[in-house]
Parts: structure tokens; C-alpha cells; sequence
């Protein structure tokens, strides 16, 4: 497992070296483009790839959780947030939790589309909505079934269209 680990790890560090943006690779353009393309403006107008198509990494190369040592599960968990954030991604965990569980869960859920974006920040998906919540991976920590309790609790004050039309 050791020789397939260090490849594993060296294609990631590749993938982290080598981003194809869709974008032009003048950087003074890039700059120009990122200070005045809003994040919505960028989020309409990137294209929506799947993560494996972007990286060249697939979901099946990362071995499953029980398969690796603590160290190991460190090495790739560390090694893998590093290439999200080349490519312009992040896995925000909001609650405490094992790097071992972060890791399954960030192995679990590689394979999903996401928006090219270059100048803002996006989000890996950790939780997919039409999972029952008792089947995350993240337990007690399911940040779905957090947010989806508390906004059972939000208000809407926000007037809708027909009453802003008759004011």
C-alpha cells in the first residue's frame, strides 16, 4: 500500500502543479478580470465540470478509510485539501470531527460537478440533499440536518413580489 500511497500522493501534487483554468493564462488579464467579475457574475458564466475531469484524479483511486493508518489517512487527507484549494476549492467542515471521518467523507463525495471558478472561492460539496440524514457519513456532525434545523426556526420578513407590487 506504501508504493501506491506515494504515487497516489505524487499524482496529486501534479494535479496541484498543473490547473487548466478556462480562462486566459496571462496573469495581468486574470487580475484585471478578477477585480471587477462579481461572484455571481462568475458562478453564471464558468463552466460546470466534474471535479475528476478537471484533476484527472478519480473518486476510486482514494483507497477507503479502513484500508489506511492513521498516518496515511493524515498524508492523503492533507495532501488532497491542498489540491481542492489549487483549484480554487474548499472542504469547510463547520463541526469537529476525526480527520479519518473528513477524509471518508471528502473520498465519498470527489465525484461531483463544480463551477470552474478561478477569481472566487467555491465550496466542496459535503453533504448531498437527497441522503437520508441517518446515512451521512459525518454522524451527529451532518451539517445538513444542522442548517435544515435551523431554518425551520427562520422567519421570512422578506415582503413577496405581489406585495412589493402593491406598495
Amino acid at each position: 500500500m506504501d508504493k501506491y500511497l506515494q504515487q497516489l500522493l505524487e499524482d496529486l501534487k501534479y494535479a496541484m502543479e498543473h490547473v487548466v483554468w478556462a480562462y486566459p493564462d496571462d496573469q495581468s488579464d486574470t487580475a484585471a478580470v478578477g477585480e471587477w467579475l462579481s461572484e455571481e457574475d462568475e458562478e453564471a458564466a464558468a463552466p460546470l465540470v466534474q471535479l475528476e475531469e478537471w484533476t484527472g484524479i478519480q473518486q476510486t483511486q482514494f483507497p477507503p478509510e479502513k484500508l489506511l493508518s492513521d498516518q496515511q489517512i493524515d498524508l492523503l487527507y492533507k495532501a488532497i485539501t491542498d489540491m481542492l484549494v489549487a483549484y480554487n476549492y474548499t472542504a469547510t467542515f463547520i463541526f469537529a470531527m476525526p480527520t479519518r471521518t473528513k477524509y471518508e467523507v471528502i473520498r465519498t463525495h470527489f465525484k461531483q460537478e463544480v463551477v470552474q471558478k478561478q477569481w472566487h472561492t467555491g465550496f466542496f460539496e459535503l453533504c448531498f440533499t437527497n441522503k437520508a440524514h441517518a446515512k451521512c457519513l459525518m454522524g451527529d456532525a451532518c451539517q445538513c440536518a444542522y442548517f435544515e434545523e435551523i431554518s425551520k426556526n427562520l422567519v421570512n420578513d422578506d415582503p413577496t413580489l405581489e406585495e412589493r407590487e402593491k406598495n
